[in-house]
Order: C-alpha cells, then structure tokens, then sequence
C-alpha cells in the first residue's frame, strides 16, 4: 500500500451533526424532522486510536509503520444518531454521509445539513438529493 503523505482533519472539532429532511420523507421522517437514525458517516477513528495508546482493537502498528496507519485503522461507520463527542474528534476533511432508507416516493427532497463545533460555531449546508 502507498502511504498517506498528508490526512488533514477538521478543526475545531465537531461535536454534533444533523440532517434535516425539508420535505416529507417517509412515515417516520417529516419536513423538519432529522434523518440521523437512517445517516451513516465513514470515518477513520484516530482519536479512539490515540486515546486507547496507539491500539486499534487490541492490536499495536508495528513499529516504523506509522506511515500505514491509515490502512491499519480502516474505516469506522456509524449512524449519527448512534455518535458521540469522541467520534467526531479528529474527522478528516471527507467524510462521506449515506442513507440508508430510500424516501416513500421518487422525487427531490431538500435536506440541510447543520454541523456544531466545540467553540459553539455553526455551520449549515443544503443539498437536494433525488430519488427515481
């Protein structure tokens, strides 16, 4: 494997982020209503890495493979409304979201997306995303 020159992380660290449907989505998702039950994010957990003196589920990186440690952790997934604090600390700048439920009916559906920082900072996109 090719090593990571350069992983850039998100800073101040983020604390909580939500997706909003602005449309109906499904029975259990109205307009205004979060998606963070049906939301995943993937990420790699460095900071659970560091917290736990550099083990990843109960194994050490050889010594003189830092390099690889991006390959070593692989990816964590979980839905947002299963993370806390401690998943969020030390994100990388990609961090890609998924749905994992598909709205009632085909169409375009608005959601926004709110990110809360540490420093109490927010910040908030919207997207529309398209169903067949």
């Amino acid at each position: 494997a090719t090593p990571v020159l350069l992983e850039v992380a998100v800073t101040p660290d983020p604390v909580f982020v939500d997706v909003v449907t602005e449309k109906d989505f499904d029975d259990s998702h109205a307009a205004g209503e979060s998606l963070r039950d049906i939301v995943t994010c993937q990420y790699k957990p460095y900071y659970e890495y560091i917290r736990n003196d550099y083990t990843w589920r109960g194994k050490k990186i050889k010594k003189n493979y830092y390099e690889h440690v991006y390959d070593f952790l692989g990816n964590e997934t979980k839905r947002l409304s299963s993370m806390n604090e401690d998943d969020y600390k030390l994100w990388q700048d990609v961090i890609p979201f998924r749905l994992i439920k598909k709205p009632s009916s085909p169409g375009d559906y608005p959601v926004k997306v709110t990110l809360h920082t540490e420093k109490g900072d927010v910040f908030e996109s919207s997207i529309i995303l398209s169903f067949e």
